[in-house]
């Protein structure tokens, strides 16, 4: 009988010293990419005002449950896409713009890492980096 483990090993099992420094380099290098695209933008447009605005007032009043414009219901979301934008509002009484996009580097930053475990648990490390790589420098992940 033939048996096969899939994902029997850990993603961190293999981890040696070169592979825990690309892991870091392919951090570090994200990180500093995702910051440097937001770091000019304001809120504009459509939608980032909107939601920015829902997240603050879910900060300022504390009600993590029920979505609000202008003191108005917002149920056209479900409110837990609202909830890391209103954490990293609540940092500040007065936030800056800045604050508004910081869970989205966090997040992209993670889509990335996971992208590089991945494809180096399946082609190997350079295969795993260089999709990190090209995930990282993708448009709409920079935005």
């Amino acid at each position: 009988m033939l048996k096969v483990k899939i994902w029997s090993q850990s993603f961190f099992e293999y981890s040696g010293k070169k592979s825990s420094r690309a892991w870091l380099v392919l951090l570090v290098f994200t990180l500093v990419l995702l910051m440097l695209s937001v770091l000019g933008l304001d809120l504009s447009g459509r939608d980032s005002p909107r939601v920015a605005g829902i997240a603050r007032e879910m900060a300022v009043t504390s009600d993590y449950l029920i979505p609000r414009l202008n003191g108005e219901n917002f149920l056209e979301y479900p409110s837990v896409g609202y909830w890391p934008i209103a954490l990293s509002l609540s940092m500040s009484k007065n936030p800056p713009d800045f604050l508004a996009f910081l869970p989205m580097i966090f997040l992209g930053t993670g889509t990335v890492l996971i992208t590089y475990l991945i494809g180096k648990k399946l082609a190997g490390e350079k295969i795993g980096l260089m999709a990190g790589l090209i995930l990282a420098t993708t448009n709409l992940v920079i935005n």
